[in-house]
């Protein structure tokens, strides 16, 4: 395992400017309270921002700006995350969030939302029997927790293979947040 301190050329902390700053904020807000946006992106609905943030923008800009934005050399940007760290969180907070590669932040959409059709995420019904969604697997299984884990395994495969791509590049505690994300069929 490779672990490098902030300090590393890979990973530059950086301070935003008051415009950069104010477009991940007003984005945040937009994404839990508008209703617009919400009706877009239902899977937001119940998500809400801390009171010390949402009352006091500054506060939000303290947090950024004290070490917790990064760019990654080759990378286009960041992405504001409240999930990762605290699994099925709904609470944009100091605490919860993270600046996460756009990589990273795609590679966990979706593992806690359950399809309309009542199978867990990673699974399809063909026939009477079922698939994980894995490109290339042809496999199907008798029962749905079979799919399921060999979904869960390959997925979680991935996670780490993602995570190891991005030692020393990304803050520690997103690096160990994905190598311990479980995921589970209930979600």
């Amino acid at each position: 395992m490779i672990v490098r301190c902030l300090s590393d050329p890979l990973m530059k902390t950086i301070e935003l400017s008051k415009t950069k700053l104010n477009n991940i904020y007003n984005n945040m807000i937009q994404r839990c309270y508008n209703e617009k946006c919400l009706k877009n992106r239902p899977s937001y609905r119940g998500v809400t921002v801390c009171d010390e943030w949402k009352n006091d923008k500054y506060s939000f800009y303290d947090w950024v700006n004290d070490g917790n934005f990064y760019e990654i050399s080759g990378e286009k940007t960041v992405h504001l995350d409240k999930d990762i760290l605290v699994k099925g969180n709904s609470i944009y907070s100091p605490e919860t969030c993270i600046f996460v590669p756009a990589s990273v932040n795609s590679m966990f959409g979706g593992t806690a939302k359950r399809k309309d059709n009542g199978l867990p995420m990673g699974v399809i019904q063909v026939g009477e029997l079922f698939k994980p969604e894995i490109n290339g697997f042809r496999d199907c299984f008798k029962t749905i927790a079979e799919a399921w884990e060999v979904y869960k395994e390959h997925k979680k495969a991935k996670i780490i293979t993602l995570a190891d791509s991005y030692a020393g590049k990304i803050p520690y505690k997103l690096y160990k947040a994905m190598l311990d994300y479980e995921l589970d069929i209930n979600d």
